[in-house]
């Protein structure tokens, strides 16, 4: 879970949008990064069984 408002980068290397309410997912050993210029809290939770249940995402524009 997410408290505040940033952004992340996944395997694509396409930078998204995210703010609080929402979650970012990534695969097991996938190269990410993530990144606030306003100020970004996040919850980390990792596990074998860990499948995203939707696929919304919003673009990043600049």
């Amino acid at each position: 879970m997410l408290n505040g408002q940033g952004w992340v980068v996944g395997k694509e290397g396409i930078k998204y949008y995210i703010q609080s309410g929402r979650v970012a997912f990534w695969e097991p050993e996938e190269i990410h990064e993530s990144g606030s210029e306003q100020g970004m809290t996040v919850i980390v939770i990792e596990g074998e069984d860990l499948k995203p249940l939707m696929t919304e995402l919003e673009w990043l524009e600049g």
